[in-house]
């Protein structure tokens, strides 16, 4: 699986690759993730668990008006059973640094929301992609990915 990702144009094992979904099939990015600073050298919550800034780099979003008019496009990164979502922040076609992630493996998705403020993510998905360490762990097998609305 490693293989296939990083022939698919992931980087190496700090890179996500994003998959679009049909809201904007021509969206493509990639996301980096860099320790957070530390004085340490190495950032890690209390319990151990490494604390990472992500670095994004998108292009071909659509205009977000064009997506159900929403206003614009939002980050977030998702516990790998998807029940505990965090908003890292806005991003738009470029390069931007957002958020803090302490998770272990997580999903990272981008949104188009009506409100680019809200705090719990409510508009449809146009990027998502996997931490590395959860390269083994098929998270498109989670019911949301396969049309099972949630509840």
């Amino acid at each position: 699986m490693l293989a296939g990702l990083l022939l698919l144009g992931g980087g190496g094992p700090y890179d996500i690759l994003f998959l679009p979904t049909r809201a904007a099939p021509e969206a493509r990015g990639t996301a980096r993730l860099h320790y957070a600073t530390s004085p340490f050298g190495v950032a890690v919550t209390a319990e151990g668990v490494a604390r990472w800034t992500v670095r994004f780099t998108l292009e071909g979003l659509p205009p977000a008006r064009s997506i159900g008019n929403a206003q614009g496009y939002v980050a977030w990164a998702a516990s790998s059973d998807l029940r505990e979502w965090d908003r890292l922040g806005t991003v738009t076609n470029g390069t931007a640094t957002l958020g803090h992630v302490a998770r272990n493996k997580f999903m990272v998705v981008v949104t188009a929301e009506q409100d680019t403020t809200t705090t719990m993510r409510r508009g449809p998905t146009v990027l998502s992609g996997i931490s590395p360490s959860s390269w083994m762990q098929p998270l498109l097998t989670h019911a949301l990915f396969r049309g099972i609305p949630p509840g």
